[in-house]
């Protein structure tokens, strides 16, 4: 069977900056949203053989990696910054309880919402983690030039901006929570 990605891929740029400007001329193939769907398919990949035989799965690292950031931090706050639903950080938020890596208190300004906090446990299985993380994903940013690395970075920084101005543009109050985790 051949694997048409490849060639997907390939003039990617070039069939960009000549499309039309409601993008009529492209193939689903040439959409950002499929690339980087499949890159981060990728990346989730290369991460959990990067932490195979760590006691926390691909999205209890996700959790845990953004407490070992910015520890305390509310359920709600979990979902704007790591686009999880409200499912995947429940059953993320049971495990590291479980496992005494987190812990999680009432919110003192809405009983119905959670603080979550790393625990001592929790950062040195995150600090783990990260190192293990850094080196797969380190090796392969090696493979690009430095202006390239570099690009990348603006790039995505970039599109980041504009998908958060579109989603606050787009989303009301009157509709209920537009975010994933939001209470």
């Amino acid at each position: 069977m051949a694997n048409a990605l490849p060639d997907a891929a390939s003039g990617l740029g070039s069939r960009w900056a000549n499309m039309a400007p409601d993008g009529a001329d492209l193939g689903v193939e040439d959409l950002p949203s499929f690339h980087v769907v499949r890159l981060a398919g990728h990346f989730r990949r290369l991460t959990q053989q990067a932490l195979e035989g760590e006691e926390v799965g691909y999205a209890e690292w996700r959790l845990l990696g953004l407490l070992g950031a910015r520890s305390p931090i509310t359920t709600p706050e979990v979902g704007r910054a790591s686009l999880m639903d409200k499912a995947q950080i429940s059953r993320a938020v049971e495990m590291l309880t479980r496992r005494s890596l987190i812990r999680q208190t009432e919110d003192p300004a809405n009983a119905r919402r959670r603080i979550l906090e790393i625990t001592p446990a929790g950062q040195d299985v995150h600090a783990r983690m990260l190192r293990k993380t850094w080196q797969v994903q380190a090796r392969l940013l090696q493979r690009l030039s430095p202006d390239d690395r570099a690009a990348f970075g603006q790039v995505l920084e970039r599109i980041g901006q504009l998908l958060e101005q579109d989603d606050t543009s787009t989303t009301s109050d009157a509709a209920g929570p537009a975010r994933p985790g939001e209470d």
